[in-house]
């Protein structure tokens, strides 16, 4: 599909909508040279919940009389989780919930089971795609009522939020751009320069029709915030066609809310937790050569319908329509909507934190691998889903996330709608989705079915934000600085959706298969009264923070817990969760199972 030329100006965008952002730069489906990693290194033992030691795995079994998880899977050296499964297993009288990990082998496996009258398994797959011949996630599992895995499953029809399969072409057509013109073409070419103080300023914008087209700005007064010894100069810019939006007093008010929230909230939010902003002399020094040192936030109608913004990562190249500065490039529709209309505000103000993130993840990917070798990453676009996953994150972080109460503050904080949106998508039908096979009908090498549903915004949020409450926010840091690159990091030439990520966790002693189980766990518990009747400890592993799995802050876009499913005719998809749940369960009763090392489990036991 496409070539790679060194130093290809890159049109790849990263991009919001109104029911969310496609993405970055890629269709992983389309790409068979897809895999992931073989070489980790893992850390012994799961170092979750609590304080990472500052050396080694260990881990210390947990105690099944207090609703821990029984023996902790050990880290080894297989690719995916392996342990040794408990004989039985019981919840104790005083406790409401109970969670233990178990290992499907080659042999068939039994496990007693008293004491409790319901149960759900949460069920995640793996897959080594960087092998000669993948193995793909299996497993045969009888639950004590009789239901079994092997069954059909009737199909699951919610609807995800509109829009995807417009969002999902575009990205298509974004892959096809990135290798599109090199440096040496001048066709069309508008040289690139500074844009504050200059006259005339203008900019490369991608139209209805994806086509670059240059257009006139205004720019406002530069804005200087100094935070955590950085100083940052940024301006708020619209197309010349657009002006209307920030006229008069309520224009005026927009402007200024937008300016407040970028100083009070969203700029540093993301620098304590992402790094900051590039200055030019810090970009200068890894080859990229803005044309001043401002970050611009450029609104314009120019944009297609559906999209709220994009960053665009051309903008660190030289190339045709590059502009060589640091922008994001913003619906200028969503702004006239926030002018009178509080959801549409606080959907606009975390859609400029979600679109700065991935301008950071940008500067921290060149900063850790060199621009040349970032450019491969963005053209293979193997991390998109944790770069999206980050910057629903940002969201959340800079005050929009679904805990956030609204109301008139100086920072004009509140829940963001099209972040709830996402996650009803993935709730709807959690087993349908690949956490790496981003993008919709998107399918990892070897995969059989339709794919994603739709893009994986809303699993790759609540993964990104379990990681972070489990890991700690320096854990962002650990998978941004990863010299591991992207496109080539196994050194089999495949494209590595895992690799930054896995080394990143590894380096703070946390396996990232074990991280994935148990999160899977926490898709089941979050917001459930068993959990909030849990120890501290069994609470801390299993609660995602920032958001209430069975409660939304919208009347229209609610939350009840994950869909589930009592029979299942297939296993996990790779990195996809499915939880079961029969039902009320026999007392006593045994639960067998089997299968490969692509897939682990986690019991639940409650009341």
């Amino acid at each position: 599909m496409m070539q790679r030329k060194a130093w290809a100006a890159v049109l790849g965008i990263a991009t919001i909508g109104l029911t969310g952002c496609p993405g970055a730069v890629t269709v992983l489906g389309d790409d068979p040279f897809l895999g992931l990693p073989t070489s980790q290194r893992p850390a012994r033992g799961d170092q979750l919940p609590g304080a990472l030691p500052p050396s080694g795995g260990g881990g210390t079994p947990g105690d099944p009389s207090t609703g821990g998880s029984g023996p902790l899977p050990d880290g080894g050296g297989s690719f995916g989780e392996t342990g040794t499964n408990p004989a039985q297993v019981a919840l104790a009288s005083e406790t409401p919930l109970h969670v233990e990990s178990l290992f499907p082998k080659a042999s068939q496996t039994s496990v007693s089971i008293s004491n409790a009258s319901r149960g759900m398994l949460a069920i995640a797959g793996y897959m080594d795609l960087s092998a000669s011949s993948p193995t793909p996630p299996s497993v045969s599992i009888t639950w004590p009522s009789g239901s079994s895995l092997q069954s059909l499953l009737p199909g699951l029809s919610a609807p995800a939020p509109g829009g995807f399969a417009d969002e999902a072409a575009f990205k298509r057509k974004l892959r096809q751009r990135l290798g599109e013109k090199s440096l040496q073409s001048t066709r069309g070419v508008v040289t690139p320069r500074a844009l504050a103080g200059t006259t005339n300023p203008s900019v490369w914008i991608l139209d209805k029709d994806d086509k670059a087209v240059n257009r006139p700005l205004k720019v406002y007064p530069v804005e200087t915030l100094t935070h955590g010894g950085r100083t940052t100069r940024f301006a708020l810019a619209v197309d010349t066609a657009d002006e209307a939006i920030f006229e008069g007093t309520t224009g005026t008010t927009l402007r200024t809310r937008i300016v407040t929230a970028l100083k009070s909230n969203i700029i540093p939010s993301l620098q304590a937790d992402y790094g900051g902003i590039p200055s030019q002399s810090e970009a200068s020094g890894k080859n990229v050569a803005f044309q001043d040192d401002v970050t611009y936030f450029i609104f314009s109608s120019t944009l297609r319908p559906g999209l709220l913004g994009y960053f665009n990562p051309g903008d660190f190249f030289e190339g045709p329509t590059s502009n060589q500065i640091k922008a994001l490039y913003l619906s200028a529709g969503s702004a006239q909507s926030a002018r009178s209309n509080q959801r549409q505000l606080h959907d606009l103000l975390g859609t400029i934190a979600h679109e700065l993130q991935h301008l950071q993840f940008a500067w921290n990917r060149v900063k850790a691998v060199g621009r040349y070798h970032y450019l491969l990453e963005a053209q293979g676009g193997a991390d998109i889903w944790i770069d999206e996953g980050l910057s629903m994150l940002a969201t959340a972080n800079a005050g929009y996330g679904l805990d956030a109460a609204s109301g008139t503050s100086p920072y004009h904080l509140g829940p963001s709608y099209n972040l709830a949106g996402h996650v009803k998508a993935f709730l709807s039908q959690p087993g349908a989705y690949s956490l790496v096979a981003f993008h919709q009908n998107a399918k990892l090498a070897g995969e059989s079915g339709s794919g994603n549903p739709a893009p994986a915004y809303g699993m790759a949020y609540l993964f990104a934000q379990y990681m972070v409450d489990q890991v700690g926010t320096g854990s962002i840091q650990s998978i941004l600085s990863s010299t591991k690159n992207g496109f080539d990091s196994n050194g089999s030439g495949k494209h590595d959706p895992l690799g930054i990520v896995s080394d990143g966790l590894s380096r703070r002693n946390v396996k990232l298969n074990t991280l994935f189980s148990n999160f899977a766990a926490a898709v089941a518990l979050d917001g459930t009264e068993a959990l909030a009747a849990s120890v501290d400890t069994v609470k801390t592993r299993y609660d995602i923070k920032q958001i209430n799995l069975r409660q939304s802050p919208f009347w229209d876009v609610t939350f009840t817990g994950p869909a589930t499913v009592n029979r299942v005719s297939e296993p996990p998809r790779p990195y996809g969760i499915r939880i079961l749940d029969p039902g009320v369960i026999a007392n006593p009763s045994t639960l067998t199972f089997k299968g490969n090392a692509n897939v682990s489990t986690r019991l639940i036991l409650h009341r």
